[in-house]
């Protein structure tokens, strides 16, 4: 858990009902696997990383919560919890003692520790099953096995609590294969997602359909009062939500403007100083008025490549390569070309050969793109910052694939293509397609293709 984050989780299906997945969460895939090595050498002269080993030795971060309202009834839902560092101390604040654990190399053990004690926390106020508890995770942790001597409390401590697991904005962007593998361990034992701090930019946006999350928080105080950032905010909030059914959960109200924004804004829940500051935690009376809702998601398939997935649902015709080249060019293109940045993902049967001109040409729509990858034979696309490049071995599952997937916050679609394994020129071979501009289908084609690129 961030230490500068916040925490909460919700019951199934009401408040009276205990969370989906908690009574299987002995056996939780997020806890087990073998405990993390040893910390890293660390600079042990700097003051703040030896205060930062001190307080994970130590299990010693300070805990506030604050409460998660439900702006119909104004009754509280679930709490954020907030870590600090000892009263005192060089990593009270939330930021150095955040920064001083990324320096000694034991960021995800801090993460740990502020989620478990957040858990135990909870259970020891007698916090009731329906009631959230929002925990900031790095995606990177998610994937990283409980420390041994956490596991048993944290068994203990989630028996009877429902969690939503916060990740930033910028964890969409700058982590996205490590979020998503991480995310899956997530959904295994019933957990929800939310999206923490989000300004609803285009480039996010379009990565939300992957995530799915439960929630999306909009930190108010990223537009501050600027009329125009908020508008822009809740309007992609909204659009979200219309599409998928997630709950909207406007952070950072502090004044009573703040939370009529909150309503004009579509969203069911509030946070901020206006309804509560941050402080030890009081479950209160009991069962929750209201609660933060789940989504209802399908099954996901491992080894479900792109094409899979959309021949399933659209019918699939037979054409030669050039006649289908203008048609990915085309999709391919609408990444930037005076759009709004999106998702550009694609892949190349193994066979495939490029000429200057073609790789050229396709460079520039990956910079253009808000994250792109590329899986296939090439090696002439380097990777870069928010660009992922993978080889496909014999066996894999998308050896004689070529997929072109954009997925935005204004347009999506995926054209998916599997040879035939026909002779001739490479213009006139024979594919097998679909195309598609569903934007559930067209997502959970691009999430097969982020877990084949990852394999």
């Amino acid at each position: 858990m961030r230490p500068h984050r916040r925490s909460a989780r919700e019951g199934p299906g009401g408040p009276a009902h205990a969370a989906p997945g908690t009574a299987g969460l002995r056996d939780a895939v997020l806890l087990e696997g073998p405990a993390p090595a040893g910390r890293p050498p660390a600079p042990a002269s700097d003051p703040l990383v030896r205060a930062a080993n001190d307080v994970i030795d130590h299990r010693s971060v300070r805990l506030l919560f604050q409460p998660v309202l439900h702006l119909a009834t104004r009754s509280v839902v679930g709490f954020e919890a907030l870590a600090r560092g000892p009263e005192g101390s060089a990593v009270e604040s939330p930021l150095s003692l955040l920064s001083a654990a990324a320096a000694a190399g034991r960021l995800a053990e801090l993460d740990w520790m502020c989620a478990v004690s957040a858990c135990v926390a909870a259970g020891e106020a007698g916090l009731h099953p329906s009631t959230s508890l929002f925990l900031n995770i790095e995606p990177t942790t998610l994937s990283t096995p409980c420390p041994d001597d956490l596991r048993q409390l944290a068994r203990q401590a989630q028996d009877r609590l429902r969690v939503f697991v916060e990740l930033k904005e910028e964890s969409l962007l700058d982590h996205p294969r490590q979020m998503l593998e991480g995310l899956s361990h997530v959904r295994r034992v019933g957990w929800g997602v939310s999206i923490d701090g989000a300004s609803a930019g285009d480039a996010a946006l379009a990565l939300l359909p992957l995530v799915e999350p439960d929630v999306i928080k909009l930190d108010l105080r990223l537009a501050g009062r600027d009329g125009a950032a908020r508008a822009a905010m809740a309007d992609g909030a909204r659009q979200y939500r219309e599409q998928s059914g997630a709950a909207i959960l406007v952070q950072g109200v502090e004044v009573v403007e703040d939370a009529l924004f909150a309503r004009v804004a579509g969203a069911s829940f509030a946070q901020g100083w206006y309804f509560g500051r941050a402080g030890p935690l009081v479950a209160g009376d009991g069962q929750p008025r209201s609660v933060v809702p789940l989504l209802d998601r399908e099954a996901v398939t491992d080894d479900e490549a792109p094409f899979d997935v959309v021949a399933a649902v659209v019918p699939t015709a037979v054409a030669e390569r050039r006649l289908l080249e203008p048609m990915a060019d085309y999709i391919a293109a609408q990444v930037g070309d005076g759009g709004s940045p999106a998702l550009l993902l694609v892949s190349f049967e193994q066979r495939r050969t490029f000429e200057p001109d073609e790789t050229a040409r396709l460079d520039r729509r990956l910079a253009g793109a808000a994250f792109a990858v590329v899986l296939g034979p090439a090696r002439s696309f380097g990777s870069q910052p928010r660009r992922q490049v993978a080889r496909t071995a014999p066996g894999h599952p998308m050896r004689d694939d070529w997929t072109v997937i954009v997925l935005g916050p204004r347009y999506c679609a995926a054209l998916v293509a599997r040879d035939l394994g026909e002779r001739g020129p490479t213009d006139f071979r024979r594919f097998r397609y679909a195309l598609t501009h569903q934007p559930a289908l067209v997502a959970r084609a691009a999430r097969a293709m982020l877990r084949q690129a990852a394999s």
